[in-house]
């Protein structure tokens, strides 16, 4: 049985036969209306009958296909065109009473963000430098003590009060390391067989008694102080202002705000 013309072009063009244009030029003349009996159409298949369909069937016959393809359309809208698209006609949210209410569509399309961006470069770029900018600006507010960029620990109206009012009094627990310090040098120097260094042992438990008793009145005080402002007590602010009070007042983080005796109202 002799081959079918459909299949004699097909093989040679996927063998690349110098009479590739003058089998297109053929078949495309009388509109591919032989069916190849190696590969049939599918159902519902109308790229016989479509002059754009026929033209793409002759290229992926060119290109070394033995049987109709489907292909991809080259114009296919990307993900982030169809969200920059969808935010560009959602109306805006500030609209009067005269504006018509969205519909919920339109307002998960105006939502919608891609999960996977198209360039994975410059959004890891453009993160780095987002947390670089908010690093940046909770050094400053360590500076400052501006709330809005303050760690979480730092934040709240109780917790400035307690800042400020312990950067206001003097306190023994500042100079608590530089005691401890100072009694470890000593140590190395006296021999410990020496009555100078028990001398020295008792005053470093000395300054260290001295040191939980100030403690101690700080925190009944602040407790009082900040019962009658705010009428209760935030749950670890007077922990955070018993540490706070053992640093020395120049390496407290946030820097203080007031001065020595300006205590808060």
């Amino acid at each position: 049985m002799p081959r079918p013309e459909w299949s004699r072009t097909a093989v040679a063009c996927s063998a690349g036969s110098p009479h590739v244009l003058k089998s297109w030029a053929t078949l495309y003349r009388r509109g591919f209306t032989r069916r190849s009996r190696l590969s049939p159409e599918p159902e519902g298949f109308t790229g016989a009958r479509d002059s754009s369909n026929r033209t793409r069937n002759v290229r992926h016959l060119l290109q070394g296909y033995s049987v109709w393809v489907f292909g991809r359309k080259k114009e296919e809208p990307s993900a982030q065109s169809v969200v920059d698209q969808a935010y560009a006609t959602a109306p805006e949210s500030g609209a009067g009473k005269g504006a018509p209410t969205p519909k919920r569509k339109d307002q998960e399309a105006a939502r919608k963000r891609p999960l996977v961006p198209n360039d994975r470069k410059a959004s890891k770029a453009a993160e780095r430098v987002a947390i670089q900018d908010q690093r940046q600006k909770m050094r400053q507010a360590l500076d400052t003590g501006d709330e809005r960029f303050l760690p979480l620990r730092d934040k709240g109206p109780q917790k400035r009060y307690t800042r400020d009012y312990v950067d206001a009094r003097f306190s023994l627990g500042e100079y608590l390391m530089f005691g401890a310090l100072l009694f470890v040098v000593i140590s190395l120097i006296i021999p410990p067989t020496s009555a100078g260094i028990s001398y020295v042992l008792i005053g470093f438990w000395i300054m260290f008694l001295a040191v939980f008793v100030d403690v101690f009145i700080l925190s009944r005080k602040l407790r009082k102080r900040l019962t009658e402002k705010f009428g209760e007590v935030e749950r670890g602010s007077i922990w955070y202002g018993c540490m706070r009070a053992l640093q020395f007042r120049k390496l407290r983080l946030p820097k203080p705000q007031v001065k020595r005796g300006q205590y808060p109202a």
